[in-house]
């Protein structure tokens, strides 16, 4: 078993990537793969937060007693608008491969090299079990 971390420009690159990697159709129209190799999508990295901007506006005598059986105790309820959308980065997909000791064909260009162990484990070394 190889362990293989990618980055991709977008979700739907990613997901044709794997496709690509085979598929069948079962009896019920759904598609599932046809190799051994696991796959994890970790999705797309946030390279800046959103932010937000908060109001406290006082809570009515309805809305407290509909919270007090929580004994929640507050005078105030905090609305949190979005006021600057985060900004996305690549889109991350981790692969287990099974059988093989390099990459797939197209795979490689998308391949990265950590320098540690990265923020997911397939239980079993990533700097060990390198592609």
């Amino acid at each position: 078993m190889k362990v293989g971390k990618y980055e991709f420009n977008s979700e739907e690159q990613a997901l044709k990537k794997i496709k690509n990697l085979g598929i069948y159709i079962d009896v019920d129209g759904n598609e599932a793969p046809s190799h051994r190799h696991t796959i994890i999508i970790l999705g797309q990295t946030v390279l800046q937060e959103a932010k937000y901007s908060v109001e406290k506006i006082k809570l009515t005598k309805e809305e407290k007693e509909s919270i007090e059986w929580v004994h929640f105790n507050t005078e105030y309820k905090e609305i949190y608008t979005m006021t600057e959308n985060p900004i996305l980065g690549v889109y991350r997909v981790d692969v287990l491969w099974q059988g093989i000791d390099e990459n797939p064909y197209g795979w490689k260009s998308y391949e990265i090299d950590l320098d540690d162990e990265g923020t997911h484990s397939f239980g079993i070394s990533y700097l060990e079990n390198k592609i």
